[in-house]
């Protein structure tokens, strides 16, 4: 076990157990001595609310363990495997797992569960609760404790793992993730356009939805999520499938976009289709800047109005919107944009997580509070009996 420097915001000292049993050592020694514990993965979503603990757990020395079974299309993934290998690894049997957090290469497959990130595939693919199968953690008794099963069949109604996902390392540190896994489609062609209102968007993608298309990404951006200067709102389109099946999906797309009011389209080539959806993922060099980004997850129903109500809140807003998900990211740097935010979001049924400039704690983090809070509190209790998981660092403080 390796003792590291420590980041001072997050912990005074930092431990990198190399196996299974350090970690249960430690786990037992915190709670012994009642100690706080914070697991850390590529350190890209961290958070403490300005809460200093006392011991951070990196992960980078678990990553033994990784178990491909292409037949069954599943996989268990240990939590301290960079998300990017064990992506390179699945796609040798042309198989992967379908999501795509922006991740510049340090994220780990515990980190992106922890988290719960994605990408803009989240359109077709939805999240990691869709794609676990299993988890195996060490909970707040010292214990290896797995929930789920390794094969798809056996998956059915709620299982205890999906409690993990999401909840930032407050429930317990997971071990190793079992997924399902996905095809890597044969191809995959992306369309571009522009327009100069954000309603007149959503009316193409209305068609774009009733149209025969296997659409893998369908994005609505502007602002930081476009290439800089440019000052209209993009719609990007991915569709995937066989090369005979991508001709056909591209002339029906082509024109709905030929016969729409659309400043501009074009059917993008693989590299400036790379190229755009990096931007759309992870910003322009504009986002490299210190600003506040707020995640709202709304019933798909209401996307259009709220989207088209935060435009009017301030023009320099930046938005980036799927949907077919009902989720929208506004980037902004004001703190009045930030109150009136708020204020607007409260007409809505939402939830909304908040982070960069000017959040500080839990309650400025995740400012909704979710009518199943209870609920969290006792699960809370029950994995966590002795508040050494990250405490006060999570949703209404738990």
């Amino acid at each position: 076990m390796k003792l590291l420097k420590s980041n001072p915001l997050i912990a005074s000292k930092t431990l990198t157990p190399s196996s299974i049993h350090e970690l249960i050592t430690i786990v037992l020694e915190a709670i012994e001595k009642k100690k706080t514990l914070i697991p850390i993965g590529g350190g890209t979503q961290i958070f403490t609310g300005g809460k200093k603990l006392d011991i951070a757990i990196n992960m980078s020395g678990l990553t033994t363990g990784f178990k491909h079974n292409p037949e069954d299309m599943t996989a268990t993934l240990p939590a301290g495997m960079l998300f990017s290998d064990a992506q390179i690894k699945l796609k040798k049997k042309d198989q992967w797992i379908p999501l795509d957090p922006p991740d510049n290469g340090s994220s780990t497959v515990g980190g992106i569960v922890s988290a719960n990130r994605w990408g803009p595939r989240i359109h077709r693919y939805g999240t990691a609760r869709d794609w676990v199968i299993s988890t195996t953690l060490i909970n707040g008794k010292g214990k290896l404790v797995k929930s789920g099963a390794n094969v798809v069949k056996n998956v059915s109604g709620y299982d205890l793992n999906k409690a993990y996902i999401g909840a930032r390392g407050s429930l317990g540190i997971l071990i190793d993730v079992s997924f399902k896994l996905f095809p890597v489609p044969e191809n995959n062609i992306t369309f571009q356009a522009c327009f100069s209102d954000i309603r007149e968007i959503f009316q193409i993608v209305s068609q774009i939805k009733k149209a025969s298309l296997d659409i893998e990404a369908l994005l609505i951006a502007n602002g930081r999520w476009v290439s800089p200067n440019e000052k209209h709102f993009w719609l990007l389109v991915k569709i995937v499938g066989s090369n005979e099946s991508i001709k056909t999906q591209s002339s029906v797309i082509s024109s709905i976009l030929k016969n729409s009011i659309a400043k501009r389209w074009v059917q993008l080539n693989h590299e400036d289709s790379n190229a755009m959806w990096e931007t759309a993922n992870f910003g322009n060099n504009e986002s490299k800047n210190s600003f506040t980004k707020a995640v709202i997850i709304t019933p798909k129903y209401q996307t259009e109005n709220l989207a088209s109500e935060i435009i009017e809140i301030d023009p320099e807003i930046s938005i980036k919107i799927i949907p077919c998900r009902g989720v929208l990211t506004v980037g902004f740097n004001s703190k009045k944009v930030l109150y009136s935010l708020n204020q607007l979001i409260k007409n809505y049924s939402h939830n909304i997580e908040i982070s960069g400039k000017n959040i500080v704690s839990s309650d400025d983090k995740w400012p909704s509070i979710p009518a199943t809070l209870p609920l969290m509190r006792k699960l809370k209790t029950g994995l966590d009996p002795n508040n050494i998981f990250a405490p006060g660092t999570f949703l209404g403080n738990i």
